[in-house]
Parts: C-alpha cells; sequence; structure tokens
C-alpha cells in the first residue's frame, strides 16, 4: 500500500495499513497525551531501552527475551542491549542450530524481507519477500507485503505471516519461497465501526462517510501471527481489515503439508476459532493452550479515531484445542502488539507498543489493570466512575477546569495527584500522597518516584488533554505492580 502523505507517528500509520486499504489514517502518538496514565512493572521493565515501534517478542534458549524494535533492531529485553542493528525489524525467533530469523517492513516497499541473524549480530539477506509478492501476489488484491511474523521450521526453514500479502509463506535454506496457504477475504459487519464513528448520533469529524456503509462489507483476513503447534500443524491469527469488525477473526489451522492452500476451501486449511478481534499474535504455553491475543477489544480501529479515547485495551485468551474452550488470561492492556513464554512459564507481552518513550515489554502473569473512566464536562471537577480501587497504589485525574475561552465540550486536565486516599479532592489526600499541577506537556520518558506505604512505583503524569471535538469519557489506564 503507499500512502498517500507522510504520517506524523509511522509506527502507528505502518501498523493499521495491512488492515485499511484506503482513507487518512490517524496519528496514535496523540494517545500518548489524551488521558492514558501508564504506572509500568517495576525493575524488570525499562522503556528507556526502546526507540519503538514494537512488533515481536520471542523467548530465547538462553532464557533471554528479544524485542523486535522497529526503530534500531533486535533489543535485549533485560539488560537494553543490541543484540542486532536492524531498523523496521517486525519480528524475531531463535533459530534452530544457532543464530535468529528476522522480518523487515516498516519502511518503503523492497524493504520486506527475511533475515538471518549471526551469532555476532550481523544481518545476512535470505529472500527479498516483495520481489516474491511482485511476482506470485497468491491473494488477488494489490501487489503489496508485510511480513509481520515468523516461527523456525528447523532445518534451515522459517514460516513467515505475510499481514499484507493474506497468505503463509515457507522459505527454504537456499531462500525460495513458497507459499503455504492464502487466506480468504470475507462478508463481515459494518456495525462496529459504525458504533466507533458515532454513527448513531453525531458522527466523529471526517467519518460520516462510515455511516453510509452498507450493513455488510467485504473484508481481508491480513494474517498477522504463525504458530507452530504441539501437533505439528502451523496456526495462524488474522487481524480482520476494514471495517474493523469484532468477534469476526478468525484463528486457522494449517497442515505442514499443505501448499498453496485455499483457506476456506481447501482440507488442508481450517478454522479452529472464529468469534475473536483483531487477533495481533498467537503462542503456545506450557500447557499447551492456544493463547490469543488482541490488539484492542473494541478493534484496531478504536485506535485510529480521535485520540483514542474509544479503545477498551487488548487481551489475551487461553485456548483448549481439544475442547475449543478458551478463558482469558489478562485484559485492558493497552495497545498489546505482541506475547510470548519465557522458560519460567511466565507469559510477557509488548505495551504501549507504538507510543515512543512509553513502549515497554512487561510481564502480563498477575498484570493488575482495573479501568476508570474520567468525563468530560462543562462543571469544574471531572466525575468518576467507578471510584477509585481500595488498597492500590495508583496514579489518577481528580479535577478538571474548563477553559471558558473554548468550545462547549473542550476540557483541559491541570491537576495530577497519585496517593492511596480515595478522595476527589487535593486537600483531602494525605498517607503519603503528592500533588502536582502544570499546564505543560511532561515527556513521559522523564519518570518520578513516589513511595506510598513502603512501595515504591515509577509514575509519568500525563499533563494535557486538549482539542476533544465534543464531549466524551476518557479511559485512565492503571497498571501496577508491586516490587
Amino acid at each position: 500500500m503507499r500512502l498517500s502523505a507522510h504520517r506524523p507517528f509511522t509506527g502507528a500509520t505502518y501498523l493499521a495499513r495491512s488492515a485499511r486499504k484506503s482513507g487518512a489514517l490517524a496519528a496514535l502518538v496523540l494517545i500518548a497525551v489524551a488521558g492514558f496514565v501508564l504506572v509500568p512493572a517495576a525493575a524488570e521493565a525499562d522503556t528507556g531501552f526502546y526507540e519503538s515501534p514494537l512488533f515481536g517478542i520471542a523467548a530465547a534458549p538462553d532464557g533471554s527475551l528479544l524485542v523486535a524494535d522497529a526503530g534500531q533492531g533486535i533489543v535485549d529485553a533485560d539488560d537494553g542491549s543490541l543484540i542486532a542493528a536492524l531498523p523496521g525489524v517486525t519480528d524475531v525467533a531463535p533459530r534452530t542450530g544457532g543464530g535468529l530469523w528476522a522480518t523487515t517492513s516498516f519502511g518503503p516497499e523492497g524493504t520486506q524481507r527475511l533475515y538471518r541473524i549471526t551469532g555476532d549480530g550481523e544481518a545476512v539477506e535470505v529472500a527479498n519477500l516483495f520481489d516474491f509478492e511482485e511476482k506470485r501476489n497468491p491473494h488477488p488484491a494489490l501487489i503489496e507485503s508485510n511480513p509481520f511474523d515468523v516461527a523456525d521450521l528447523g532445518g534451515g526453514e522459517a514460516l513467515i505471516a505475510d499481514a499484507a500479502g493474506n497468505d503463509l509463506l515457507k522459505v527454504d535454506k537456499h531462500g525460495k519461497v513458497k507459499v503455504v496457504a492464502v487466506l480468504p477475504n470475507e462478508l463481515v459487519s459494518t456495525a462496529n465501526i459504525k458504533s466507533l464513528a458515532g454513527c448513531d448520533g453525531e458522527p466523529v469529524p471526517g467519518l460520516a462517510e462510515i455511516c453510509d456503509l452498507p450493513p455488510e462489507i467485504p473484508a481481508e483476513p491480513v494474517a498477522t501471527s504463525v504458530a507452530i503447534g504441539p501437533d505439528g500443524a502451523y496456526y495462524v491469527g488474522e487481524l480482520k481489515g476494514f471495517p474493523a469488525p469484532t468477534g469476526a477473526s478468525k484463528v486457522w489451522r494449517i497442515e505442514p503439508n499443505a501448499r498453496n492452500a485455499k483457506c476456506g476451501q481447501s482440507p488442508l486449511c481450517s478454522v479452529v476459532f472464529d468469534d475473536f478481534t483483531s487477533v495481533i499474535d498467537l503462542a503456545f504455553g506450557p500447557d499447551g493452550r492456544l493463547n490469543v491475543a488482541q490488539i484492542d477489544d473494541a478493534s484496531w480501529f478504536a485506535l485510529e479515531i480521535g485520540e483514542g479515547e474509544l479503545a477498551v485495551g487488548g487481551s489475551v485468551h487461553a485456548c483448549d484445542l481439544s475442547t475449543k474452550d478458551c478463558e482469558e488470561v489478562v485484559s485492558g492492556v493497552p495497545i498489546l502488539t505482541s506475547i510470548a513464554f519465557r522458560d519460567d512459564d511466565s507469559l510477557w507481552g509488548s505495551i504501549w507498543s507504538v507510543v515512543p518513550g512509553m513502549a515497554d515489554v512487561v510481564p502480563l502473569d498477575g498484570l493488575t489493570l482495573p479501568q476508570l473512566t474520567v468525563s468530560c464536562t462543562r462543571r469544574s471537577g471531572a466525575g468518576m466512575n467507578p471510584p477509585w480501587p481500595s488498597g492500590m497504589v495508583t496514579v489518577m485525574v481528580i479535577s478538571s477546569d474548563v477553559d471558558s475561552g473554548m468550545s462547549d465540550g473542550i476540557c483541559t486536565f491541570k491537576t495530577y495527584v497519585w496517593g492511596t486516599a480515595a478522595s476527589t479532592s487535593s486537600e483531602k489526600m494525605s498517607n503519603g500522597s503528592k500533588v502536582v499541577t502544570t499546564n505543560a506537556v511532561k515527556s513521559p520518558a522523564d519518570p518520578e518516584s513516589v513511595a506510598v506505604n513502603g512501595i515504591s512505583n515509577s509514575v509519568w503524569p500525563l499533563v494535557k488533554v486538549s482539542a476533544i471535538s465534543r464531549v466524551r469519557s476518557i479511559r485512565v489506564w492503571l497498571i501496577w505492580r508491586e516490587r
């Protein structure tokens, strides 16, 4: 896909470019200053390690955790060291026999490649995937490639989920590319995107045309993920492109002997799960269940509208392949793009993955992710629903001042408080609480440490929310972990 204009935050544009083939894409950088507050996990997580965007993580045989950071290359999540300089990298996977696989795509056409990373960090090109797409174009749509996920097959071979190509590819030890399977388009509902666009009332500015869509339109699958199951089969997850429906993303099971299989027609490619939303990654857990990650439970399009205030966060679901039962493991995770299990069986994920200064890789096991809502009103003071959770160290906006010179419904938050008291005014705050008042945007890369009741957390007060075109709710995200 050729973008019609340079976007101010290309990480967000890239994430959606395989999902939406036309129209303007919003810049998700606004999310970082529009009502989201992050309290990260403690010592093992460090946003300073990454340039972002982050698109893939993988556990290495030596116990380390590898991160595909498109801003610089492959990074060690434990110490921040750069293992291989490879700007534009989208995924990484350990390679049987030593070294790593890595895909690149974050850039112009022609940068879609598969690399082998040597022990000394050298990137050796194995295959030009854009050339293959240009010659073959297995899915009858636009000629475009976006290798988004890679898995090791052993024997010098690799599997690649091409999000823009809508297919699963295999690359052999000689660099020859073969089509394993092609995912089909599907007729899907437009109800979700119409709801997000405000079609039931006053449409979001610039999105009124969405309200004229028919009840159903075809959507491309957008293959975002591949994992090899304990049964040897290949499992592929799909995001589902425009119009970003909920409950329509599938997980496909593909036999390892499949070649040029047309999913939905060939018996070698069948649906195992079909009711997910915007699947972004797959990973088999130590118990053999397939873990399915969703970038946002309201769909990827929720991240593009306005300032991201309609996003509800991503989630992970552990699914039994035999019974087809799925259990939600964690939810409300902001901009989740990848998951992986480490050698201690802990589940990790990349969060805030496309937001500079906030992108991080953290353990998801036991992560506390309450969601609070601050409503913009014309009254001084922002209502909160529900109230603060009890017994937690939290970060919360507790008041707002409405600038009378701004138009109806526009709020500028100025007072930020963190502490333990469930209060709605700074005068009543106590027990180690702290109040900060400012009118300037503070960089998320400049954390302050506050100790409350012996628990220390790094917090970033996001200082300003403005230019909201109409009265809406703004979700405030809290991520808290005791040291």
